[in-house]
């Protein structure tokens, strides 16, 4: 953003001025590292990272914060929780630990409330850890009320990622890796299927289009976007949230589950039409 190019040649030309572009044969070094670093199949290593930041302040920060490795992390969370934690902003650390400087586990929907209205990557990484450390504890209740404040602030970030071309990334990210974990007595929701993006920027359409004095600020546009999610309206044609279905995994679905299905395929038959 700071060159104004996304070709990985400049980049690098701006990431490692002292180097020539040139091989050891004096032709055109086709050194592929920057173009694996555009498509995701590659991670900068330390020292390129803080070559980066040397030539563009600020850049690092990108690279080492918590959510990359609360979210991708395998394996257990739990021994990295609190210094995962302790590196993310002062009000989103506050709401992460008790009065007794235990790290908060243990959910409530005006905490979860809390963490979303601030609406920050470092509160989407809270959350993150928080969904991780009740994966682990096998506490369906509180997975799937924290997917929901996931998704949430996913929304709420969408204007940030979008132009980078990396909110449905995030999400879908988020759909693989820990909200196909989000099932509920017998039910789960079908993230990978949603149209993240498009219903995204409905929700901010909805939020944006009220009178001037509801979206003075950001804080507030914040809480009408919420609004916006939280009272979708009914419709056969798009889903504007992720479908709430019978998680067939666990077996056949119920009398009330197979009802949903059948609905769901109504519709479905209805919108091809």
């Amino acid at each position: 953003m700071q060159i104004g190019s996304e070709r990985p040649a400049d980049v690098r030309a701006a990431v490692e001025p002292h180097k020539s572009g040139l091989n050891k044969d004096g032709a055109p070094d086709k050194n592929g590292k920057y173009l694996a670093y555009s498509k995701g199949v590659r991670t900068p290593n330390t020292a390129l990272i803080e070559q980066a930041e040397r030539q563009i302040p600020g850049s690092s920060g990108a690279f080492n914060h918590p959510i990359w490795i609360a979210l991708g992390k395998g394996g257990s969370i739990a021994p990295y929780a609190r210094l995962l934690v302790n590196g993310l902003a002062g009000n989103v650390r506050d709401l992460m630990f008790t009065r007794r400087n235990e790290l908060r586990v243990e959910l409530s929907d005006i905490y979860l409330r809390s963490l979303v209205k601030i609406g920050t990557l470092d509160s989407l990484a809270a959350l993150t850890i928080l969904f991780r450390l009740n994966l682990a504890r096998r506490n369906s209740a509180d997975i799937w009320v924290c997917s929901t404040a996931i998704f949430q602030v996913l929304v709420l970030l969408m204007p940030l990622f979008k132009p980078l071309g990396l909110a449905n990334l995030l999400y879908y990210a988020y759909a693989r890796k820990l909200f196909c974990f989000a099932t509920h007595d017998g039910y789960t929701r079908e993230w990978e299927k949603y149209p993240f993006e498009e219903a995204a920027i409905h929700f901010w359409r909805v939020a944006t289009d009220g009178p001037p004095e509801e979206a003075r600020s950001k804080k507030l546009l914040k809480q009408e976007v919420l609004k916006a999610i939280e009272k979708v309206p009914s419709g056969r044609t798009f889903n504007l949230m992720p479908l709430y279905v019978p998680d067939c995994r666990l077996g056949p679905p119920t009398e009330a589950g197979a009802l949903i299905l059948r609905q769901i395929a109504e519709i479905a038959k209805g919108d091809s039409i």
